[in-house]
C-alpha cells in the first residue's frame, strides 16, 4: 500500500469502527445520525486516494529513473533499488490513477448517497468504500 492511502485507510476505518462500536453497544439511533459526518468523510477518503496516488507514483517513477540514472553515470554505486522497469510500471500508474480522478470525482456523490442510506439502515454492517481500483505498485 501506499503512505497516502495507509492514511485514509486508517481515518476511513476508525470512523467505520467507531459507527460499528456504537450500534453493537444499544445505541442505534446516535450510529445512525453519525452518517451525516461519517460518510462525506468516508467518500472525501475514496475520492482523494486517486490524486495523491498519483503524485506519490509519479514521484516513485521519477525516483527509480534517477536513481537508475545516476548508476550508469557512476555517481552512485550499483544497487538493485532502483531499475527502468519499476521506473515505467509506477508512471503508468500514475497516469491510470490521473485518468480515473474524474470519473470518481463524478460518482462521489452516489457513493455518499448510498453510504448515507446504508449507516442510516443498518449502522452494524457497513464499512467504507473498497479501493480495489486504485492502481499502485
Amino acid at each position: 500500500m501506499s503512505f497516502f492511502a495507509d492514511i485514509l485507510d486508517t481515518v476511513q476505518s476508525g470512523c467505520y469502527n467507531k459507527v460499528n462500536e456504537l450500534a453493537y453497544n444499544h445505541q442505534e439511533n446516535i450510529a445512525r445520525f453519525s452518517a451525516i459526518y461519517v460518510a462525506p468523510i468516508d467518500i472525501l477518503c475514496e475520492t482523494l486516494k486517486r490524486p495523491l496516488m498519483t503524485i506519490e507514483l509519479l514521484a516513485y517513477a521519477i525516483i527509480n529513473a534517477l536513481g537508475k540514472l545516476l548508476i550508469i553515470l557512476n555517481v552512485i554505486s550499483n544497487d538493485n533499488r532502483y531499475d527502468f522497469k519499476s521506473s515505467i510500471s509506477c508512471f503508468e500508474g500514475s497516469l491510470i490513477n490521473f485518468v480515473s480522478t474524474p470519473v470518481a470525482i463524478v460518482i462521489a456523490p452516489i457513493k455518499l448517497t448510498y453510504q448515507l442510506f446504508a449507516i442510516a439502515i443498518d449502522p452494524k454492517n457497513v464499512s467504507p468504500f473498497c479501493s480495489c481500483y486504485c492502481i499502485e505498485d
